[in-house]
């Protein structure tokens, strides 16, 4: 019975409420009143990723990205190891799935496992 534990609030899990009351992460304010314009913000990184994503699709890691993803089994004959460009990739949209949580929870002021649920699809 371990999510009985989670569930109500036990662990210090928020229980069927999630995490709520964010202020602040590492001494930085997250209220959205402490960005001058938020929505600017959000843009700016949109932008950063943007650019970012372009940057990696043409450079030479990229072209084996593509490769990858045309003939895994071709590009793995060539030499390059896939697994690595794989795995890096996977970590790499990781990252970027983080930032947009990390964007996400401000402007909503609470993570709920509820809204990530696949009955809100």
């Amino acid at each position: 019975m371990p999510d009985a534990g989670i569930f109500r609030n036990d662990m210090g899990f928020g229980g069927n409420n999630g995490f709520t009351d964010f202020k602040d992460i590492l001494g930085f304010n997250l209220h959205p009143t402490a960005f001058i314009f938020p929505a600017d913000d959000y843009r700016l990184m949109l932008a950063g990723s943007y650019l970012v994503c372009r940057m990696i699709v043409s450079s030479r890691a990229g072209r084996v990205i593509r490769a990858i993803r045309d003939a895994e089994s071709r590009t793995r004959f060539l030499g390059y190891h896939v697994e690595s460009y794989k795995l890096w990739v996977f970590v790499f949209s990781a990252v970027l799935a983080g930032i947009a949580g990390a964007l996400y929870v401000p402007q909503i002021g609470i993570i709920n496992p509820m809204i990530f649920s696949h009955q809100l699809d």
